[in-house]
C-alpha cells in the first residue's frame, strides 16, 4: 500500500476544522474586454476573463479620469445578469446622482431602485464593516435558496455552488473616516491622517475572508496625490510601477490586499466633429498590479462624457492600431466583411444596423484579444503567438506583442523589425 501523504493531510485538515480549500473562483467581465482580457488568465485549460468575484479591485488616478464612472461600469456589468445580483455603493465624495447612475448603467429607474443602493449620507468607515458583514451573514443564511450552480465539481465529485455576487464600491478611499474622527474637530491633521489609516486597514484585513466566503466584490476608487520630498535622497515608489513622486493616500490594506489595481490616465482629447462623433478622450489604463496577469500591462480606453468608458469604441481604436481597418477615411471596412463600409464617426450607428459588420468586427476583437490572456497558449497549440502590433510609437514604427519594434507599410502591407541602431 502507498501512503498519500497529501490526502492524509486534507484529512486532518477537514476533520479538525483547519480551514477549507478554494476549488473554484467566479470571474466576471467588466464591460471593457481590453481590460478584461489583459487581467484574464487560462486556468486548468479553460479561458477566466475578466475580475474575480470575493476580491478587491482598486482603481486610481487623479483628478478628471473617469474613475468613477469605470467602477460604475464593472459594478453595472458584474450584477446585471443576476436577478439578486446588487451595487452598493458609498459615496463619500457625494458626486453621483441616480441620473449618473442611469447614464452609465443603462437602466431605467426601476431597475435601479431593485439593483442599485447610493448611500452618500451618514457614512463611515464603520459603515463598510457593518455593511459587509450584514450583507453576508444575509447571503450565507439563505444560501440553499441563492445558491447558483457553477456547472463544476470539486474533487469529490460534488457539484460547486457560488452566491450571486454583490457588489460595494467605495468612493473615494481617501475620504472614508471612521465616526470618532468625522466628530472631533481639535484633531491635527497628521494624527487625523495616523488614525484614519490604522482603522481602515483594520478593516479591511477584517473584511477580506468575508468577502470571499459571500461572494461580494470591493472596489475601491482613490486618487493619486503627489509626494512632496525635501530630502537629497528619493524615496522608492509606494508601489511597482507607480511613479517614484505618485503616491496612494489612506493607508496601506486597499493596496496590498487587491487582487487588480489599475490605473487611469488621461490621454488625447477626442472632438465631436472629428474622431468617433463624440466628446470625450482616451484613457491610458495601465495593471499596477494583477494577480491573473502581468502587471505593467498598459493599452487604450475610449471615454464617452456621457456613456462613460465605451466598450465598441476601446475596441475599434485597438484594431485601427493594430492596423486591421482597410480602405481610407471615407470608407472603412474590414477584411473579413468588405461590403460593410463606414466612416470613423458613423461607425457605432453603423454597427448598430449592420449584423455583417457586427460579427465581422466580434470575430476580429475576439481574435486580437485572446493573446492577451495569461497563460493564452495553453488554450491551443504550443506555438508561438502570432505577431500582432500593439502600440504606435510614431510615425510607421510600432511595438509588438513581442516587446520589439516594426516599421509598418501600410501601402505594402509589410512589417519589418526595426533594429536598434535604426531607432
Amino acid at each position: 500500500m502507498t501512503l498519500d501523504l497529501t490526502e492524509m493531510i486534507r484529512g486532518t485538515i477537514e476533520k479538525e476544522g483547519l480551514g477549507e480549500e478554494s476549488e473554484f473562483t467566479p470571474t466576471y467581465p467588466t464591460g471593457i474586454d481590453l481590460f478584461d482580457y489583459r487581467n484574464g488568465r487560462v486556468e486548468d485549460g479553460e479561458a477566466k476573463i475578466g475580475v474575480d468575484g470575493g476580491k478587491i479591485l482598486t482603481i486610481i488616478g487623479k483628478s478628471g479620469t473617469g474613475k468613477t464612472a469605470f467602477g460604475m461600469k464593472v459594478a453595472k456589468t458584474v450584477v446585471e445578469p443576476y436577478e439578486q445580483g446588487q451595487v452598493f455603493h458609498l459615496d463619500f465624495e457625494r458626486a453621483t446622482n441616480k441620473a449618473r447612475i442611469a447614464q452609465i448603467t443603462g437602466w431605467n429607474q426601476e431597475k435601479i431602485d431593485k439593483k442599485y443602493i447610493l448611500m452618500n449620507r451618514k457614512i463611515y468607515s464603520e459603515s463598510l464593516y457593518t455593511l459587509t458583514k450584514s450583507i453576508a451573514k444575509i447571503k450565507l443564511d439563505n444560501f440553499e435558496a441563492l445558491k447558483l450552480d457553477t456547472g463544476k465539481v470539486d474533487r469529490k465529485g460534488e457539484p460547486i455552488f457560488v452566491l450571486p455576487p454583490t457588489v460595494i464600491l467605495i468612493d473615494s478611499w481617501a475620504l472614508v473616516v471612521p465616526k470618532n474622527i468625522t466628530e472631533e474637530e481639535d484633531l491635527s491633521g497628521q494624527m487625523s491622517a495616523t488614525a484614519i489609516a490604522k482603522t481602515n486597514n483594520a478593516i479591511i484585513k477584517r473584511i477580506t475572508g468575508t468577502l470571499e466566503e459571500a461572494n461580494i466584490m470591493l472596489i475601491i476608487i482613490n486618487h493619486i496625490t503627489q509626494k512632496i520630498e525635501i530630502g537629497m535622497v528619493k524615496t522608492q515608489a509606494q508601489l511597482n510601477y507607480l511613479k517614484q513622486d505618485e503616491s496612494i493616500p489612506g493607508g496601506t490594506s486597499a493596496i496590498y490586499l487587491a487582487n487588480t489595481l489599475l490605473k487611469l490616465q488621461a490621454s488625447s482629447k477626442l472632438e465631436e466633429e472629428k474622431d468617433f462623433g463624440i466628446k470625450g478622450f482616451k484613457v491610458i489604463g495601465e495593471l499596477i498590479k494583477s494577480r491573473s496577469n502581468e502587471a505593467g500591462n498598459k493599452f487604450e480606453i475610449v471615454y464617452h462624457q456621457q456613456q462613460g468608458h465605451h466598450n465598441d469604441l476601446t475596441n475599434f481604436n485597438l484594431l485601427k492600431g493594430l492596423g486591421l481597418l482597410k480602405g481610407n477615411g471615407r470608407a472603412y471596412y474590414f477584411e473579413n466583411a468588405p461590403n460593410s463600409k463606414f466612416t470613423q464617426k458613423n461607425f457605432l450607428e453603423k454597427l448598430s444596423e449592420n449584423s455583417e459588420l457586427r460579427s465581422a468586427f466580434n470575430q476580429l476583437v475576439e481574435e486580437n484579444l485572446a493573446g492577451y490572456l495569461s497563460g493564452a497558449l495553453a488554450l491551443g497549440s504550443e506555438e508561438e503567438p502570432e505577431l500582432e502590433l500593439v502600440k504606435h510609437i510614431r510615425d510607421d514604427i510600432w511595438e509588438a506583442n513581442d516587446g520589439n519594434q516594426y516599421h509598418y507599410n501600410e501601402a505594402e502591407g509589410t512589417i519589418t523589425e526595426v533594429s536598434s541602431k535604426d531607432l
